[in-house]
């Protein structure tokens, strides 16, 4: 094995259902790219940092937490169409798969009171109004993944998930009681149709919540003539990389996500392998585990496009011992080694294309 090997692992241990019907509908395995037409009528308000700023912190100089961190990326930052303000609600906990036999149980720690919204040719107010009415049912908890039918505006589709609890934490409406979706020839970003995108036959008057949470690589993008896509594009919510140094290692996380701040993560050395102890950590408070397991705690900011690596990283210096005789090479890059623990959820759409975040100022 070289000397110095480099391994990404991409993802962050955690599953999500699969995709509404309908507006909502990019279905996890083949769906499309929908078109639809952006509603200049409605006016998001004004409000975050650069991705280059700071961690951010109060006035007794402690890092921000909870609704207060994820407010704080609105600061400066500019809410455009289809976006609206985010509204603040029950407190609802993102939703995990069941166990799976043979493979470790999953850990995602996701909970906010705040719910992003968006509003496509339909005012944020009235958006806000339903998505009150509509966040606080209880709605099946289905282990397939599928949606709940919700009862929504007169000829609107709507449809919800259920978080933890049970409760409709992120979901959609679309006008004309949805729609089916018809191939196209779209050649922008990555569309899921085999590479040819698909059109929304439904109306074009749609809402929804929490949609940088359900679908966190499907984007807004607007096209040279002002149409609004939805655009799904590669990556996942952390890049980790593992490198070899002279009687060390060094374990690299970047923060990719289009859900918000990382909070907590762990790592596990490969088979036959214990972590000794760390040298020196950046970005994040790290330490190590009875079980010899990398763990960290912090507050790594979020890019400020899904189409940049300018999110916040943490660079971890570790020392590393052989546990068994058998114990072979240690490596970092295996789909179980890293998971992520806890994250804050920001209430707004992370841009997924250089044209969209300069809009916002974040590139």
């Amino acid at each position: 094995m070289a000397r110095a090997e480099r391994a990404r692992r991409r993802g962050r241990g955690r599953s999500l259902a699969p995709f509404l019907a309908a507006l909502l509908a990019l279905a996890a395995v083949g769906g499309g790219t929908y078109l639809l037409v952006a509603d200049r009528s409605s006016t998001p308000t004004s409000s975050a940092p650069p991705s280059s700023a700071p961690t951010p912190s109060g006035p007794t100089g402690k890092p921000l937490a909870g609704r207060a961190l994820a407010l704080q990326g609105l600061r400066g930052r500019a809410l455009l169409t289809p976006e609206c303000a985010p509204i603040k609600g029950p407190r609802w906990v993102y939703p995990v798969a069941p166990p799976v036999r043979g493979l470790p149980n999953i850990v995602a720690n996701i909970k906010s009171d705040l719910y992003e919204v968006f509003a496509i040719k339909y005012s944020c107010k009235q958006a806000s109004a339903w998505i009150r009415k509509l966040y606080g049912l209880r709605i099946p908890i289905k282990h397939s993944g599928d949606v709940t039918v919700l009862k929504g505006p007169p000829g609107y589709y709507c449809s919800a998930w259920p978080d933890a609890n049970g409760r409709a934490y992120a979901g959609g409406c679309q006008a004309k009681g949805g729609g089916g979706c018809v191939t196209t020839k779209i050649a922008a970003g990555r569309p899921y149709a085999n590479g040819r995108g698909c059109k929304l036959t439904g109306g074009k008057k749609a809402f929804g919540w929490n949609w940088n949470v359900a679908n966190r690589r499907v984007v807004f993008a607007h096209d040279a003539k002002g149409v609004l896509r939805l655009i799904h594009v590669s990556g996942s919510d952390t890049d980790v990389i593992f490198r070899y140094l002279n009687g060390s290692y060094q374990l690299e996380v970047l923060n990719t996500s289009g859900i918000g701040y990382l909070n907590g993560f762990t790592w596990t050395p490969s088979p036959g392998w214990s972590v000794t102890g760390i040298k020196t950590s950046t970005g994040a408070a790290c330490s190590v585990t009875p079980a010899g397991k990398i763990s960290c705690a912090g507050t790594v900011r979020p890019p400020s496009c899904l189409c940049t690596g300018d999110g916040g990283s943490v660079s971890i210096t570790f020392t590393a011992a052989a546990t068994k005789k058998t114990h072979g090479y240690l490596f970092g890059g295996g789909p179980a080694q890293f998971k992520v623990t806890k994250m804050t959820p920001v209430p707004y759409l992370i841009p997924g294309t250089p044209e969209e975040a300069a809009k916002r100022d974040g590139v």
